[in-house]
């Protein structure tokens, strides 16, 4: 009986290839002249990975094919030779003189560009002249550097990522022929396309003197020496969302709070004075980072999504950040530094008045022998009493209950388990093994939540709360010699006697 995919439409058959795995579609290359042409162009569309001499020869010799028109079709390459051994520059060679041939090539990514980029003196300049590259993901060098001040591009999104030198210092040495590592000046070429940068460890200062970039949304400055907002609200002045990492500024004060709160205030001030006077960033969509930084960056404008943790000795930020960003939608994630007794007056903070999304994760330290969850409830009907007089829709709770007895006393055995476990070792040796004791049987603590009715939890905050619309709660908790959690998902409709 001959197979039932004969009668099917051509057309149907190419709808499938576009479905297939690679493998398949290069076998289906083998069956049928349209196919060997088709099916390329669908490989083409996922990103090619070259990591070596070998798979760099075998791309090599299928987009020969046709005439090279291959090449038309090429849309992602990724350089990601593990190191600078795994391809040769001969190789590298060939893809130079091949490589302007892709000129519908729109993504541009590299594991260690330097050192790609730096074993064939034509692959900068080839690259750079390619007509149509949106995103490109690189690393910091001489020759990186060298290449992005040629560039045609019309680049859209960059990844300036952390160098693979050891010392990420290294270009700040003034004998270092490098050129700056300044995203803003080095991209300038791009001001009128660029919509999206995310530098790591670009840790150059930016320059008023630097180009303007009107249609940037999305900036990223991780591992930064110290943020400097008013130079980036006037590069960047549409920014809407914002991903900030100093480290410096965070390892300091998280070392000595006290010692650094009046510089970090005077610094606060200043940056604040400056986003006042010249009205930039007067409203970002979201922020994602520390509230150190945060602090430090004086932003006087609105933030609709703050997603941040909070440490002990950052309550202290937290009243000059809510009164400027009055944010709508607030992700929480508490470290065991704070302590949950503490967690109400957190969110009666002003400037929280208008939430309506609330994500809150937070350790609750509880006694082992306690067996009625009265801790739990008082802490969640403190925490239910802050928030009642917000206009909160949603709220996701996210529990990790430590044993232990007095505020700031953990139980050890917890991390001892923690610590213990792992992979067992495969030793040879036949010596016989001494039989390991029974588990411990679960604390009243743990009994509790093991019984514990989380569906009645989740209907007490909708009744507390007129407004919430879905609960997300989540809990962990210590139960014999294991760990067991729990997720309840639920919207006000779906339950009967709440709707």
């Amino acid at each position: 009986m001959g197979s039932p995919f004969i009668s099917l439409n051509h057309d149907i058959l190419l709808l499938v290839a576009t479905y297939s795995s690679k493998e398949t579609l290069a076998t289906l290359m083998s069956t049928c002249r349209d196919c060997y042409r088709r099916c390329p162009r669908l490989i083409l569309q996922d990103t090619v990975r070259l990591d070596g001499d070998a798979k760099a020869h075998k791309f090599l010799r299928c987009m020969r094919a046709e005439g090279y028109r291959r090449w038309r079709y090429l849309w992602s390459l990724h350089f990601s030779a593990p190191s600078i051994s795994s391809i040769s520059s001969h190789m590298v060679g060939r893809l130079s003189k091949a490589l302007p041939r892709a000129v519908n090539l729109e993504r541009l990514a590299f594991d260690d560009s330097e050192n790609i980029l730096s074993l064939h003196p034509s692959l900068p300049l080839v690259l750079a002249a390619l007509p149509k590259v949106k995103q490109v993901i690189i690393q910091p060098g001489k020759h990186t550097c060298e290449m992005l001040t040629k560039i045609i591009w019309p680049l859209e999104t960059v990844e300036l990522c952390e160098s693979t030198v050891p010392d990420p210092n290294w270009a700040h040495n003034t004998e270092d022929p490098s050129p700056n590592f300044n995203p803003s000046a080095l991209l300038r070429k791009t001001c009128d396309t660029l919509r999206s940068v995310r530098s790591d460890y670009w840790a150059e200062p930016p320059s008023f003197s630097d180009p303007i970039y009107p249609h940037v949304t999305t900036l990223a400055m991780t591992s930064v020496y110290y943020p400097d907002t008013e130079a980036w609200s006037l590069l960047y002045p549409n920014t809407k969302r914002l991903d900030l990492y100093s480290s410096f500024v965070n390892d300091e004060f998280y070392r000595d709070p006290d010692g650094t709160i009046d510089r970090y205030q005077q610094e606060h001030d200043a940056q604040f004075a400056a986003q006042l006077r010249t009205g930039r960033w007067a409203h970002l969509e979201s922020y994602c980072g520390t509230l150190v930084d945060l602090y430090l960056s004086g932003i006087a404008g609105r933030i609709d999504k703050i997603s941040t943790t909070l440490n002990g000795n950052e309550l202290g930020l937290l009243p000059s950040i809510f009164q400027h960003a009055r944010p709508r939608h607030l992700d929480l994630d508490m470290k065991s530094t704070v302590w949950h007794g503490e967690v109400p007056d957190i969110l009666r903070t002003p400037g929280l008045d208008e939430l309506e999304t609330l994500e809150l994760q937070l350790f609750m330290i509880l006694p082992r022998e306690q067996s009625s969850g009265s801790d739990l409830q008082k802490s969640l009907d403190d925490l239910l009493s802050a928030i009642r007089p917000y206009r909160l829709e949603h709220l996701s709770l996210k529990l990790h209950v430590v044993p232990g007895s007095l505020r700031g006393s953990v139980s050890t055995d917890s991390l001892e388990q923690l610590q213990s476990t792992g992979p067992s070792s495969d030793s040879e040796d036949e010596t016989p093994r001494p039989t390991p004791p029974p588990p411990p049987p679960p604390t009243p603590l743990a009994r509790y939540f093991d019984d514990m009715d989380r569906q009645a939890l989740v209907r007490t905050m909708f009744d507390k709360i007129p407004s919430l619309q879905s609960v997300v709660l989540f809990i962990d908790w210590e139960s014999g010699d294991e760990f067991k959690q729990n997720q309840v998902s639920v919207s006000r409709g779906s339950i009967p006697s709440i709707a």
